[in-house]
């Protein structure tokens, strides 16, 4: 089914709630996100299976990291300021300059808990003529242009912040649009509901065409 625009009259996937041509919203529409869970700090979204945010982890032990590499500096003594020579400022480490900017890949670095397995990963030549390829790890990864996905893509205009999501369970992978705009294409057909993921499968969100492969599991030594 679709909605029609009052405004342009296009036609939008039944349940979009602004039109996807010009922006207006669709009379009618109640459909609403589903609720995040926000981790304690109240400042990162955090996955339903989580009971430790990795988002807060990471930050703390990089101020941990911080903290140590900030030795206190000496006074010296009245005799050493008149004999020797000043010594040039240096400014003291900054924690902040330790983040990097892009993906940020949650599950790794909490501490007392193995890092989430990559299990396959996703490649897209859609942006870039020599590719982008992003992990997928074990659970779930979300796939969008916000920075809380695991799979982030900024220079498609028709991804949604929060498009779709790749799950990975013990059996095989799945995938799910996030109820996005434009929508999400297994093969050439929508996900109107979640489905299994098989290998070298073609994904389609927005305008972005991606190849999923998954990794097979290395050898017992």
């Amino acid at each position: 089914m679709s909605r029609t625009c009052p405004q342009c009259k296009a036609d939008n996937r039944d349940e979009a709630r602004i039109c996807s041509n010009c922006s207006a919203p669709l009379e009618g529409s109640t459909n609403a996100e589903p609720p995040i869970r926000y981790c304690p700090a109240g400042r990162h979204a955090m996955d339903p299976g989580w009971e430790v945010c990795p988002y807060c982890a990471s930050e703390s032990s990089r101020r941990t990291d911080a903290t140590r590499r900030s030795v206190p500096v000496r006074e010296p003594a009245l005799s050493e300021k008149e004999d020797a020579p000043p010594l040039p400022s240096s400014p003291l480490p900054d924690a902040t300059a330790e983040k990097r900017e892009g993906t940020v890949f949650g599950g790794s670095g909490v501490e007392g808990e193995p890092p989430r397995r990559i299990v396959g990963v996703v490649v897209t030549h859609t942006w870039r003529p020599d590719g982008e390829i992003f992990p997928v790890r074990e659970g779930r990864n979300l796939l969008g242009s916000s920075s809380e996905c695991e799979i982030r893509i900024t220079t498609d205009p028709r991804m949604s912040a929060r498009h779709a999501c790749i799950v990975h369970r013990l059996g095989g992978f799945w995938i799910d649009d996030e109820m996005s705009m434009n929508g999400t294409f297994l093969d050439g057909e929508p996900v109107d509901e979640k489905k299994c993921l098989p290998e070298s499968a073609v994904i389609r969100t927005g305008e972005t065409v991606w190849r999923f492969a998954a990794l097979a599991p290395p050898p017992e030594a």
